[in-house]
């Protein structure tokens, strides 16, 4: 199924979904209003209960979540007027296309994109012409003309946009600012176009917006000409500016495009929790073990290749002819997106029952995402600043140096260790910035190793009979073993240019080798006090083609 970058197509089959009847009365409900029409859906709380708890606090504003730019939201209502950005009406299976809609997907955010609109002219623009000014040049002589505020340009600059986060342990009300930079194109040329030729100068404006209502400001663009004449007489030019083009782009605006980010956080999935991708569920999507989070499928037929890749965590009660109708929607892309943009205008939820009233979204473990404190002082004539970094936690900081024009993120990573800690940078003196750290606090320690090195990985690949791969990378260089029955083969794996490289997330790691037979990238869970874990792995084979694979490890 989707991950939050491509379609995945797994091939586990497990037990029938074991859900509630269509006419359930009692548990929570989310209603969904879309642009195509309403339905619902029954979330199973008691099955998969982090599922439920991550989208019913989005859904509510309940929990706290950060854009892809760094800004913590809470209270902020997550699903609302967001896009169905991916439907998938086609897929192959064992050589046959069926297009007959597979499953929609929705609940990403579109990461920070910029957007453009045109200016207009200016003055006269009736003519095309912004202005015009008259120089007299001596004879023989160089001559400098600095004309200065001679083109006015106006600019709409974006509103900002109301938001809440956590310093300190404390909620503060704020508007994220919209920052809207112009630049604006002028084409200057002289009135004898044989001696002078065309000039273009631009200029370059910067406002930022902290209201709520979008702002005009007028700004003022200035031009130089340096004219040489050459003749025995003074030469009076007349000196014409056209306003050829003017952009504007508002920085740190939600744009919709294509790259769509989840909630800022992963959680532990619960894909084994026995709930089969049968027509009409709702599942968790993910970008690879244990990333639960924000985004979510609904499935419009039997999708059994999916079972136990993704937590399923509901089904559609009501409305599921409008599930069906977004599913056949025309779509673009790789990314299979709709042509025409499917609107999720909001999502309800209600609780029916004192079971489902009773259900703790804060108790299901999910992590916390807040802002650090920062403190900021002089010491030995540099700027230095403390951020306290929570223990088990991944961190990013962001400055601006140049009056919030642009930031520069810095990722800090993940932090391991169990208690909290300061982390420190120290900046020229005199250096005058703007400092944000966010972080998302994990509710327990990591589960995988910190490195692949001085490890040997044995997958047990769900094949018939079942492959076990060794892959060791406890000296140089690093060897393998596969052997599937009485076949058996051996080797070393490629160190240069194609070095084994490791990445590690919460409760789970990506490891990306070579041999000789072919490229193997590994997506493994590490659930918390689990010694056999799950893992999904793409294979690219040397000779052309490749497969998915699931199965089984353990790591020594």
């Amino acid at each position: 199924m989707p991950n939050m970058k491509r379609w995945l197509c797994l091939g586990l089959a497990f037990a029938s979904l074991l859900r509630a009847a269509p006419g359930q009365t009692n548990g929570i409900f989310a209603d969904f209003s879309t642009s195509l029409g309403a339905f619902t859906v029954w979330l199973d709380h008691e099955r998969a209960p982090r599922a439920v708890a991550s989208f019913v606090g989005l859904a509510t504003g309940e929990i706290s979540w950060a854009d892809p730019q760094g800004n913590i939201w809470q209270g902020r209502k997550f699903y609302d007027g967001s896009i169905f950005h991916r439907v998938l009406n086609a897929i192959t299976t064992n050589g046959t296309v069926q297009t007959n809609g597979i499953a929609i997907q929705g609940g990403g955010i579109p990461s920070c994109g910029i957007s453009y609109a045109y200016l207009p002219g200016g003055p006269a623009d009736s003519d095309g012409y912004g202005s015009y000014f008259i120089t007299t040049n001596p004879p023989g002589v160089t001559t400098n003309d600095f004309i200065g505020g001679l083109i006015p340009f106006t600019t709409a600059n974006a509103a900002a946009v109301p938001t809440n986060y956590v310093f300190g342990g404390e909620m503060v009300a704020t508007n994220a600012a919209a920052l809207t930079r112009t630049v604006l194109y002028l084409l200057a040329w002289s009135s004898n176009a044989t001696k002078y030729v065309a000039n273009t100068y631009s200029a370059e404006s910067w406002y930022t917006n902290s209201t709520l209502q979008e702002v005009e400001t007028t700004n003022w663009a200035t031009i130089y000409t340096v004219t040489t004449n050459t003749g025995a007489t003074p030469e009076v030019l007349l000196h014409r500016v056209q306003l050829s083009m003017a952009t504007t782009t508002t920085i740190r605006g939600l744009v919709a495009n294509t790259n769509f980010a989840n909630a800022g956080y992963y959680a532990l999935d619960s894909a084994t929790n026995g709930l089969a991708h049968s027509n009409g569920v709702i599942s968790m999507a993910n970008s690879g073990p244990n990333t639960d989070g924000s985004q979510f499928f609904i499935t419009a037929t039997n999708v059994p290749y999916w079972d136990g890749s993704y937590t399923v965590f509901g089904h559609v009660t009501t409305g599921m002819n409008v599930v069906t109708s977004i599913a056949v929607v025309a779509v673009q892309g790789a990314g299979s997106r709709p042509v025409a943009d499917i609107v999720l205008s909001n999502v309800v939820i209600r609780r029916v029952g004192a079971a489902a009233a009773a259900f703790n979204v804060a108790s299901q473990g999910l992590p916390v995402v807040e802002s650090a404190g920062i403190r900021v002082d002089a010491a030995g004539g540099a700027i230095r600043v403390e951020a306290e970094i929570p223990a088990y936690s991944e961190c990013r900081f962001r400055i601006s140096t140049n009056g919030l024009r642009s930031w520069s993120p810095e990722d800090w990573g993940y932090f391991t260790n169990a208690a909290s800690h300061r982390r420190q940078i120290n900046l020229p003196a005199g250096a005058k910035a703007f400092y944000h750290v966010s972080t998302v606090r994990y509710p327990a320690a990591w589960s995988a190793p910190t490195s692949h090195v001085g490890k040997t990985f044995n997958f047990y690949w769900d094949t018939e009979p079942i492959t076990h791969y060794q892959a060791s990378f406890t000296s140089v260089p690093y060897t393998w073993t596969k052997t599937q029955g009485t076949n058996s083969l051996s080797g070393n794996l490629f160190e240069f240019p194609y070095a084994p490289y490791w990445t590690r997330f919460p409760y789970s790691a990506k490891l990306y080798f070579t041999d000789n037979l072919a490229q193997y990238s590994y997506s493994l869970w590490f659930d918390p006090g689990k010694v056999s874990n799950r893992f999904t792995c793409t294979v690219t084979e040397w000779l052309g083609g490749g497969y998915g694979m699931t199965g089984t490890f353990t790591v020594q």
